[in-house]
């Protein structure tokens, strides 16, 4: 089946197809991935004897390591640190991007650093291990913390609607709502996966329990195919799952 369009899909595939093949029996670890990136190496394992998981260091995080190995995969091969980043100003790191900026003015990449949290007068992030030893001169970094409870990130309520078909296109609708013309360009460019495989037909048949990825959007799972209303529609639920 074709694959995606995208160049810096068909690019990011190339980089990790080529990883795979001189792993020579270590473990694949992945930089700190959104959504569409994680379904595409999760796509490419497919095709492998690799187990594959996936872990942010935070419960519901949005981006995540990839972890490919033939043997059991441990929390600990995910090589993330939690650490709390406490500003003398809080005026100066208002937000994520600032805090962003502070990591990346010590010469951390962004591939390494994971989501960002906030807490009542500090930051929580999850980052590389090896980018946790530095220091800065407007904040404390402490290292390896537990979140507190009003710095974690809250799961995505499950979403409901009604179809006349459980058709690819139509759940995609019912999950996000983007609009009829972007959705059709991304199922028909390689822009959709069900079960980390891709689709290019809108019409696809979707099966309770399946995962479906949306190029630019969190993946979600068909979590059921309720009844049927009296007008002939399927009630179904989703749970998105970053």
């Amino acid at each position: 089946m074709r694959e995606s369009l995208f160049p810096e899909d068909a690019a990011f595939i190339s980089r990790i197809k080529s990883r795979i093949d001189g792993l020579k029996g270590k473990a694949l670890l992945s930089d700190f991935l959104f959504p569409w990136e994680i379904s595409l190496i999760r796509h490419v394992a497919l095709d492998t004897d690799l187990n594959v998981d996936e872990w942010g260091g935070i419960e519901n995080a949005f981006r995540k390591r990839v972890v490919g190995s033939t043997r059991k995969i441990k929390r600990s091969m995910f090589r993330i640190e939690i650490v709390e980043f406490k500003p003398q100003s809080r005026i100066v790191y208002h937000n994520r991007k600032s805090v962003l900026n502070a990591f990346y003015n010590q010469g951390i990449n962004a591939e390494l650093i994971g989501d960002i949290m906030q807490g009542d007068d500090s930051w929580f992030a999850a980052i590389d291990k090896s980018a946790s030893d530095i220091e800065f001169s407007d904040a404390e970094l402490v290292h390896d913390v537990d979140l507190p409870s009003d710095a974690v990130r809250k799961s995505q309520p499950e979403i409901s609607g009604t179809t006349a078909s459980v058709r690819l296109d139509s759940i995609c609708s019912i999950a996000f709502k983007p609009s009829r013309g972007k959705l059709k360009g991304l199922i028909a460019n390689g822009g959709a996966m069900v079960d980390y495989r891709f689709i290019n037909k809108g019409s696809r048949e979707i099966n309770e329990g399946s995962v479906i990825s949306l190029r630019g959007f969190p993946r979600f799972r068909l979590v059921e195919i309720g009844a049927v209303t009296k007008k002939g529609r399927a009630r179904v639920r989703v749970d998105v799952l970053d």
